[in-house]
């Protein structure tokens, strides 16, 4: 067990031992922008180092904030060096004037940065430690009010039957996205999709009361059933006009509220489903950028050939979907 008075002293070693084999093996330029950059880490890093710790010793459940200090020192430190190591910045903007030395934009970024995630630990530490006033939790229980959310559920599946037969179908609704740059595209439909589209929240929501109250749903087959239909939810609801944000960001809203009120997910399942976004993350993107016809090239096998045709790797999906340090600027 990592003793507390070691926590801070580790997490500096750490971060200094990331910045000097990115300076000297991947060549990052050394800049006044890595003292805020490195503060970032050491202030994540630490946090990280002291909840695993605390949890582990009195054998608890990791807290959410946990889990958003992982989320930081990835994109507040470590994204901000992989661009200068990679010389990534911004490739799919063609049309913007980019600077030629980004030192001072993540200098500046990495300053702010550095502030707001100090004035976070203090303020979060300290309504942590409140007390709060009881809280009176209020659940639809009885049948009558549980019917309000099927016809929520009702009236949101209606609207998005009637988006799909105004487009012609769902192959309508594809090739009115994949042609989004040529026509109206989409235009006018905002207040159906926000209508539409909130179908898989209803989901969740019901799965989260029959769960609280009947045993059977909260066994690890139904939960994965449960995230299977919950998956096709988000790709017929919303999910085919090329946001990925609308089927992961919904998914994890499920993962978390059943992982901290209805069945904790072992290690092992969180590995797995990591791999399982990542990989939709992936493969979805060729889908974003090329239509169902990058998706039929990634299906037979060239691979490489979509890469180099639509510009997208691996390394960018790290930098421009689970970071974009280069647009806080």
């Amino acid at each position: 067990m990592i003793r507390l008075t070691n926590k801070p002293v580790i997490a500096i070693l750490v971060t200094f031992a990331i910045d000097l084999f990115m300076l000297i093996v991947l060549d990052i330029p050394l800049n006044w922008y890595l003292l805020p950059v490195s503060v970032c880490g050491i202030l994540s890093g630490y946090q990280i180092l002291y909840l695993f710790s605390v949890t582990r010793e009195h054998k608890l459940r990791l807290p959410l904030v946990f889990y958003f200090y992982c989320t930081l020192w990835f994109g507040c430190y470590f994204a901000p060096l992989l661009h200068f190591a990679l010389n990534f910045w911004l490739i799919f903007n063609n049309s913007l004037v980019l600077p030629k030395n980004w030192e001072p934009y993540v200098f500046i970024v990495g300053l702010l940065n550095a502030i707001g995630l100090a004035i976070f630990i203090i303020a979060y530490r300290y309504f942590y430690a409140v007390s709060k006033p009881y809280n009176r939790v209020y659940l639809l229980l009885k049948r009558l009010k549980l019917n309000y959310v099927y016809l929520l559920a009702f009236i949101s599946f209606a609207f998005q039957i009637f988006i799909y037969a105004k487009l012609g179908g769902v192959s309508g609704f594809i090739e009115t996205y994949e042609n989004r740059g040529e026509g109206a595209g989409f235009a006018g439909f905002g207040l159906l999709f926000i209508i539409s589209e909130f179908f898989p929240i209803v989901l969740i929501f019901l799965f989260y009361i029959k769960a609280l109250y009947s045993p059977s749903y909260r066994t690890g087959k139904s939960i994965f059933i449960f995230l299977l239909i919950l998956f096709a939810a988000c790709m017929f609801f919303g999910g085919l006009r090329g946001s990925r944000s609308n089927t992961i960001l919904t998914i994890l809203h499920a993962c978390m509220l059943i992982h901290f009120f209805i069945r904790k997910f072992p290690v092992k399942e969180m590995v797995m489903g990591t791999l399982l976004l990542v990989t939709f993350m992936y493969v979805y993107k060729f889908y974003k950028q090329g239509g169902s016809a990058a998706v039929a090239e990634y299906s037979e096998g060239t691979l490489d050939v979509s890469e180099e045709k639509y510009n997208f790797n691996v390394f960018d999906m790290l930098l421009t979907d689970f970071a974009r340090a280069d647009i806080q600027p």
